[in-house]
């Protein structure tokens, strides 16, 4: 029975082919009215799977739909490990597992998908890595240091202006400012830029201060010495043929035997003659010998020595030199030493009196030249300093001592013979120089000379002497 009842449309099934007789549609579990383009436009019908992919189960009223395991595809990867399949495949529950990771460099793509186990995908991400050169199979995600890059919005990286980078020197640290650092020359060193390019020059010619010769050319033979503080000079290879270098006061020179005299006599030799030729005066038992290692003052440090005895007598004397008239001052700078020794200083029992340097006279003070002095009752027994022209004389008293060791007395005269400077071991001594009755003139020459002149008691004095030098540089070429 079917009908109307408060507006609601009852009956125990339906047809709307809209025929007769009418006949029941709905005849099976899972039925459906359906809508249709084409009368009659509701239909009976049921749903169904096509390819067989889905499960229709049906009931009294009820209709119910499961995915066919059979016919669910795989999912493809790029790789495989462990366990894992490819394609992969869900579940017992239908579900295949999607996870993500990063991984250290050397996957085939900087984004790949991996399977490492059934029913699982993982995509990997490659981390960034550093290389001699461009490599993208090294591309990769990274993060920055904060305190050198800044990482904006869109993921832009930036050098942070503020970059705290060292660069270490030989002295101290360079920190760049804005991202620049400068590469600047220092003493004798230039530098310049081009390009990715920074050349840094040697400045030539070196300085002698930056270990240089501050020269930029030479020529052959040429001999290099400092003329002055941090200067170095060429010295011209000379055209003489007997030379050697040697000094004039001032600086290095190549010895010209035409414009300087240089001698020594270091006094060893089989008689007194030496090496220059000297001779020797005596008087009253005085002697001239070659001193020996028992009876005299020969030792290693001092070889060659000639011995200038007194003798016995109360008079006794003895002169040794190189001639009374070779030299004049006057004529060129000249430094001139002897290095002596005495076996016994004079006393009032045993006196005598000791002369040492330039003059004439073989027992009496000189008529002229420039000697040094001594007589223990004479300025305390202190050095004397005496110059003498034309039997004029001029002496000076000194502060220095006479001592029975050796010692070194040195005599320069300046080039135009107007200052003589005495000094004692290489220092200059009290009241030198003497200016004054210089021997210059024509017939006031003397030479070199040492002389002992004993004037009471009986015990012989020695003067030992082991070394002579000379140098004078003429004002005038011979």
């Amino acid at each position: 029975m079917a009908g109307i009842v408060n507006e609601t449309l009852f009956g125990a099934n339906v047809d709307f082919r809209g025929v007769v007789p009418v006949t029941p549609q709905i005849v099976s579990d899972g039925q459906l009215l359906i809508g249709a383009t084409a009368a009659p436009n509701i239909r009976a019908g049921s749903l169904t799977s096509t390819d067989g992919s889905v499960t229709i189960g049906v009931g009294a009223g009820t209709i119910n739909l499961s995915v066919n395991d059979s016919f669910l595809g795989g999912v493809t990867v790029d790789a495989v490990s462990g366990t894992g399949v490819n394609p992969v495949v869900p579940n017992g529950s239908n579900l295949i597992q999607v996870t993500g990771a990063q991984v250290a460099t050397g996957i085939t793509n900087a984004i790949q998908t991996e399977s490492d186990s059934p029913s699982k995908i993982t995509i990997q991400i490659q981390r960034a890595s550093s290389a001699a050169s461009t490599n993208s199979a090294l591309n990769g995600i990274s993060h920055y240091n904060s305190a050198q890059f800044t990482v904006g919005t869109n993921s832009f990286i930036s050098l942070n202006a503020a970059v705290p980078l060292s660069f270490s020197t030989g002295s101290g640290s360079a920190v760049p400012a804005a991202n620049v650092i400068t590469f600047a020359g220092g003493t004798g060193i230039s530098t310049s830029g081009s390009g990715s390019t920074v050349t840094t020059t040697l400045v030539t010619p070196v300085a002698t201060t930056n270990g240089g010769t501050g020269l930029s050319s030479y020529t052959t033979g040429d001999t290099l010495y400092a003329s002055a503080a941090n200067t170095l000079t060429q010295l011209a290879l000379t055209t003489e043929q007997t030379t050697f270098i040697t000094r004039d006061f001032s600086n290095v020179v190549w010895f010209t035997p035409a414009n300087m005299v240089q001698m020594f006599d270091d006094l060893v030799c089989g008689d007194i003659s030496g090496n220059l030729g000297w001779a020797s005066s005596t008087a009253n038992g005085g002697s001239v010998v070659v001193s020996s290692g028992t009876t005299g003052s020969a030792d290693a440090d001092h070889p060659g020595v000639i011995e200038i005895r007194t003798g016995t007598s109360t008079n006794g004397s003895a002169a040794y030199d190189l001639g009374s008239n070779q030299l004049l001052f006057g004529g060129g700078q000249l430094d001139c030493s002897f290095v002596t020794s005495l076996s016994a200083l004079s006393n009032g029992t045993d006196t005598y009196t000791l002369r040492i340097g330039f003059g004439d006279s073989n027992t009496a003070a000189h008529a002229d030249g420039a000697w040094f002095e001594y007589t223990h009752s004479v300025n305390s027994g202190n050095w004397t300093i005496n110059t003498a022209s034309n039997s004029s004389p001029t002496s000076a008293n000194t502060s220095t001592a006479v001592a029975t060791g050796w010692v070194r007395l040195g005599i320069t005269c300046n080039a135009a013979g107007t200052s003589v400077g005495f000094y004692v071991n290489g220092s200059q001594v009290t009241n030198s120089p003497i200016t004054t009755t210089i021997p210059t003139g024509a017939g006031r020459q003397f030479g070199p000379k040492l002389t002992i002149v004993k004037s009471a008691g009986g015990t012989q004095t020695r003067l030992f002497f082991d070394l002579f030098t000379y140098y004078q540089k003429l004002t005038n070429t011979r």
